[in-house]
């Protein structure tokens, strides 16, 4: 692990995450039951930690990311060739054209997660937050975050 998060800091977000320590309809404390939660905890914000985890690059993707602005959800599409969701939407401003941003794959957690969102947004103002990836010498929008802000009007 190449952080330099001490173990303490580590058990103090385990203990943190496992919540109090359970006890059973007649009183008793279920402290065995509360440590090996802790433990699996721990092992699991140590693994995280790791800076080639998908949730430490997730992290660092989210830190690449653009400023966010409000824009209304329009709608969207399957883009078969390439497994991701194309999201149509209109920047929240006057005579904003209409734009369209890609998803992560939707065969992945986070492409999927957000393509739903987007699906329950349609007619909604949102805040984008977006990525720039570039493949094969050809730059791509893509959709990292997505914020409901409500219906139009509402």
């Amino acid at each position: 692990m190449a952080t330099d998060v001490r173990t303490d800091e580590i058990l103090l977000a385990a203990f943190n995450a496992a919540g109090p320590i359970p006890s059973r309809t007649n009183g008793e404390v279920n402290k065995g039951a509360w440590i090996a939660r802790v433990r699996e905890l721990a092992g699991e914000i140590t693994l995280a930690l790791d800076p080639e985890s998908s949730l430490s690059k997730a992290v660092g993707q989210y830190k690449q990311v653009e400023k966010p602005f409000v824009a209304v959800i329009l709608g969207g599409k399957v883009e078969e060739k390439t497994g991701r969701g194309i999201v149509r939407f209109r920047a929240d401003r006057e005579n904003a054209e209409e734009e369209e941003i890609r998803t992560h794959h939707l065969n992945s957690t986070e492409g999927k997660t957000i393509w739903d969102l987007v699906k329950q947004c349609k007619d909604h103002r949102v805040l984008i937050y977006k990525l720039m990836e570039e493949n094969g010498g050809k730059k791509f929008r893509v959709l990292q975050h997505l914020r409901d802000l409500g219906p139009i009007g509402g």
